[in-house]
């Protein structure tokens, strides 16, 4: 009875054990979230990163490993099973990344693998392909008059392939860097047909734009006579609304030029009549841009205002015919002399009055008007001018050469002409000098006293009316030299002085071109060819020199024009510098193709001839298919070609430059080719080259096409060694497989000849001779 008793207490007892202890698994590792670590908004090709953080719940007791599964959808990227091991109540953080070439939205999903909790996602990750630019229509503007408004226009482009809502905002920067907004000065245009809202006059501009599509906005900023001179920026900035990222921009720079230009009138107060009346109007441009004179006109009024270079005078201005000059340019900080001449005939007669046309007893003004580029009002300064006649006369020159030696004593021989009916007598001459700096310098003599001269008509003396005077001078200082004279009456009028020139070398003319610098000698067809040209006096010799530019093809065979630059006169020493402008658009311009352009600058002996090759070119090409030639292997000294062609697909004619850069041992004999490609033709750049033997080995050679990079040539470079190597193992196979042939055919002949002498049958013997001679005896018996 115990013993059962005992039997059933034990048995209890087992019972309350077992059932006070629960026995159970530890729970799945947990997701706490999914979080972007790059930008939410990407360029397709950018890389999104994001984090992922997975924790060991703090309800387990011990050690958790699970695999998390992450995805993407669309699905852009694949990711391994990762597992993860935590302490109880520990987290981790998966640091991961992808790249999408997709647009869009892109959803992360994570879940722990068996796990029944849904999966973690986020999807604030997004794809976008947009582009934009932005463009200042000219490159120069002026603050006031008819080219002071700033016009932009700004193309923006949806390559994705959703709808996208974009934010956009422009502006203008001006030269002391403040942001000037820029708005719609229309509504949009959209290339897809559609429409989108209103959008004038608003910043920043909202585009809704679908896939595809393409957005046009102008915009514009008036200049007024306070804005800033010298370089602004326009920019145009795109991103999605309401994302930081991505952002595309874009920016164009112009130039606003300043009209802040000085005149003055550098004439003196007196003026020989019967002579040629010289003086400069001086430009001078105190700003800091280039200043543009778009006329500048001289006229001469009497007491009358009447203008008296309207009639039939003749007037010079930098050696042309008029009294107005046109397209004037002052580079910055820098003065510009215009040369002027007018004649002033003594005999002249006014048409109306039927009186002298130029009085010694009237005052005249010289008035010089210029219209600069930016200015609301002309620049004008004046002048008062008077006229004295030179009486008696006598024509005064010096004898040829007008260059004398400094430090020697020189002779200058002075002709006096009397070119009237009238004999001149008993007159008195005084001459004196003036150096360049100004010293004076007294001839022997300097006074004559008692000179006679005969009349210019028959009769009297050979040569009566002419006189010669030798004067002695010995100058200190080379340069210009001013022999300055009077006669009787006149003595305290000097006339208009001679010039000649001290020179420290021999005499001799020498007019040169120095060299011609071109910041490109390739042009697109549209924009004029320019460039400055340098005129200079290296000889001893006053000169007048006639520089135009004549353009031909490149072998000379076409005659493309003439284009006259200046002409002048040039003192030893001086020199001069003009803007030569050729024309490239048909049919005045010169058109496409390789050109050369002789400048020509004529003066006492032959023409200085210098050449200046130049090309006008096509617009460069975009779009484009470029092949190179597969090159292989090549042996060091041997002589290769490398071939890249170049197909245009536009459907206009487009101009392409190939460039390649390589090892300087492979020894390319060119770099570079060019040419213009009609719509769908093909060109083929040739690249020969010789690879030395510090080449050997594995070789690239970039390859780009309009700046833009190509598929590499890629080939293998062996030395000589290497290459006789592989021929004379070459060799020796193909020996080898010549025995190998002739002995199988020697075994497949012999063959032959012993199945053909076992398969032949025997023939009988025939009668020997002997008995064939017996028969025939014993048939003729």
């Amino acid at each position: 009875m115990n013993k059962r008793i005992s039997i059933v207490l034990l048995s209890l007892l087992l019972v309350n054990v077992f059932t006070a202890v629960e026995i159970s698994a530890s729970d799945y590792l947990t997701l706490s979230e999914i979080v972007p670590t790059s930008d939410y908004g990407l360029f397709a090709n950018d890389i999104a990163k994001f984090r992922v953080v997975v924790t060991n719940p703090s309800s387990n007791t011990e050690v958790r490993t699970d695999r998390v599964i992450i995805t993407t959808s669309p699905q852009v990227a694949s990711f391994a099973p990762i597992t993860v091991t935590l302490d109880p109540g520990a987290s981790k953080t998966i640091d991961l990344q992808f790249q999408s070439q997709t647009t869009g939205q892109i959803t992360i999903s994570a879940l722990v693998e068996g796990s029944s909790a849904p999966p973690k996602t986020n999807n604030q990750i997004h794809y976008y392909n947009f582009g934009t630019k932005i463009d200042i229509l000219k490159s120069d503007y002026y603050p006031v008059g008819s080219d002071n408004v700033i016009k932009t226009v700004s193309i923006i482009s949806n390559g994705g392939g959703e709808t996208v809502e974009f934010e956009v905002n422009m502006k203008l920067i001006n030269t002391y860097g403040t942001f000037i907004t820029l708005t719609p000065d229309v509504n949009v245009t959209m290339s897809s047909g559609e429409f989108p809202p209103s959008t004038m006059g608003v910043s920043p501009t909202y585009l809704n734009m679908p896939p595809g599509a393409q957005a046009t906005i102008i915009s514009s900023h008036t200049l007024t006579s306070t804005s800033p001179t010298g370089p602004w920026t326009a920019e145009i900035e795109v991103k999605p609304r309401l994302l930081q990222a991505p952002v595309r921009r874009s920016t164009d720079t112009t130039n606003v030029r300043s009209p802040d230009v000085k005149m003055k009138l550098n004439a003196v107060e007196i003026y020989e009549l019967g002579q040629s009346m010289k003086f400069y109007i001086d430009l001078q441009n105190d700003s800091g841009v280039t200043a543009y004179i778009e006329d500048l006109t001289l006229k001469m009024f009497d007491s009358t205002q009447i203008d008296k270079l309207k009639g039939n005078v003749v007037v010079k201005m930098e050696g042309q015919l008029g009294t107005s000059l046109y397209g004037i340019t002052i580079p910055i900080s820098e003065t510009k002399k215009i040369s002027v001449e007018i004649a002033l005939d003594k005999s002249m007669i006014d048409q109306f009055t039927q009186s002298t046309y130029w009085s010694p007893n009237e005052q005249y003004t010289l008035k010089a008007e210029a219209n600069i580029r930016g200015r609301t009002s002309p620049l004008v300064d004046t002048k008062a001018v008077s006229l004295q006649p030179f009486n008696p006369p006598v024509r005064v020159a010096v004898k040829t050469p007008p260059t004398f030696q400094k430090d020697e004593r020189n002779i200058i021989t002075v002709i006096l002409t009397n070119t009237t009916q009238n004999p001149i007598s008993n007159m008195t001459v005084r001459f004196g000098i003036t150096g360049p700096q100004g010293e004076k310098i007294v001839p022997v003599p300097s006074e004559l006293i008692g000179v006679n001269l005969e009349s210019s008509i028959w009769g009297g003396t050979t040569f009566g009316n002419i006189k010669e005077i030798n004067l002695e001078i010995i100058p200190k200082n080379e340069g210009i030299h001013n022999l300055e004279y009077a006669f009787n009456e006149n003595l305290e009028f000097n006339p208009t002085p001679i010039d000649f020139y001290v020179s420290a070398v021999p005499s001799n003319h020498s007019i040169q071109v120095e060299p011609v610098t071109l910041t490109s000698n390739q042009y697109v067809i549209g924009a004029p060819v320019t460039f400055p040209i340098t005129i200079a006096n290296r000889g001893t010799f006053s000169e007048y020199y006639n520089a135009y530019v004549e353009v031909r093809s490149r072998d000379g065979a076409v005659f493309e024009g003439r284009y006259d630059i200046s002409n002048g006169n040039l003192r030893p020493g001086e020199s001069t510098t003009k803007n030569v402008s050729i024309m490239t658009t048909p049919p005045n311009g010169v058109g496409l193709g390789e050109k050369t352009a002789k400048v020509y600058v004529e003066y006492h002996t032959t023409p200085t001839i210098t050449e200046v090759p130049f090309s006008v070119i096509s617009p460069p090409g975009t779009t484009f298919t470029a092949i190179s030639t597969e090159i292989g292997t090549v042996t060091v000294g041997e002589q290769k070609v490398m071939r890249v062609t170049v197909t245009n697909n536009h459907e206009d004619r487009r101009n392409y430059n190939v460039l390649i850069t390589a090892d300087p041992n492979l020894g390319f004999t060119r770099s570079s080719w060019g040419w213009d490609v009609g719509p769908g033709e093909s060109k083929v750049a040739e690249f020969l080259f010789q690879p030395r033997s510090e080449s050997v080995g594995p070789q690239v050679v970039q390859i780009f096409v309009n700046s833009r990079p190509q598929a590499n040539a890629q080939f293998l470079v062996i030395s000589k060694l290497e290459a006789e190597k592989k021929e004379t193992e070459g060799t020796i196979f193909k020996m080898t497989s010549n025995t190998i042939l002739i002995l199988v055919a020697i075994v497949a002949l012999i063959v032959v000849v012993v199945f053909f002498m076992k398969s032949r049958k025997k023939v009988p013997a025939g009668p020997r001779p002997s008995q064939q001679i017996e028969s025939r005896r014993t048939r003729m018996a």
